[in-house]
């Protein structure tokens, strides 16, 4: 972990969009985000590392909340980043929508056998199972949890803010 008496602490939550699902259009992929970090305070609100998080964003001024850097990211490289963060011993998990909805053609709906819960045209909206998005949380100023996501790209609305080099 980092060297506290030289880099201060800064507890981060990376969240990871999938960039290879079509049908995450931006609406759904704010509402996913949020799932993230929903899932993140429910099920570990007792964690240090969350607890952490929570306090050094109060201490900076923030309400009850820290800094979250959000990535694009394919569902394959989602599975290997939360699955790497966990066994390493730091705080992750994946985001999974028990009912994602996306748009199909009626008729290759129906050569399926699918049902489908509305209908617009020729296309009828359709539910499934699917990873949406996935989540690691440390200290981004330690190699090892920088090194996790080195290779990922800030998610493209992030572009407007940020400029990456």
């Amino acid at each position: 972990m980092a060297d506290e008496k030289t880099t201060k602490r800064q507890m981060t939550t990376y969240i990871l969009s999938r960039c290879d699902l079509k049908s995450l259009s931006s609406g759904k992929s704010d509402a996913h985000a949020h799932h993230a970090g929903v899932q993140m305070i429910a099920k570990y609100y007792e964690h240090p590392d969350v607890r952490a998080y929570i306090e050094d964003g109060n201490t900076e001024g923030a309400d009850h909340f820290n800094t979250t850097i959000t990535l694009h990211a394919t569902k394959a490289q989602i599975e290997t980043v939360v699955g790497t963060a966990k066994a390493i011993g730091f705080l992750g998990d994946l985001v999974i929508d028990p009912s994602y909805p996306y748009w199909a053609d009626r008729e290759v709906a129906e050569v399926n056998g699918l049902t489908w819960v509305a209908e617009s045209g020729d296309n009828v909206l359709l539910l499934r199972r699917e990873l949406s998005f996935g989540w690691i949380l440390g200290d981004r100023n330690d190699p090892i949890f920088k090194a996790i996501v080195a290779n990922l790209k800030l998610k493209d609305f992030n572009k407007l803010l940020y400029v990456e080099k």
